[in-house]
């Protein structure tokens, strides 16, 4: 199960910042002097889909942080006795 979580949380990471990272450092900056320039837009379904479930499990374990904490300490115990 940590496992799933930790993949699905890379999973919407990468869709929420790979096409900023894209936009910010692979396509030429846009020319700023020129009348047509376009203003920012809007975010496309995916990324605010992401945002969506990101902030929901955020809220989630702000609320409800018991689970989290019990498998953190349950990992924590268990690094422990490997030394």
């Amino acid at each position: 199960l940590p496992t799933v979580v930790v993949i699905a949380g890379s999973i919407l990471c990468a869709t929420y910042l790979l096409p900023v990272i894209r936009r910010a450092y692979f396509e030429p900056a846009p020319d700023t002097t020129n009348a047509d320039w376009q203003d920012p837009q809007d975010p496309g379904f995916s990324q605010k889909l992401a945002l969506i479930l990101l902030a929901a499990i955020v809220v989630l374990l702000g609320v409800v942080p018991g689970p989290l904490l019990e498998l953190a300490k349950r990992a924590a115990v268990e690094l422990l006795l490997l030394q």
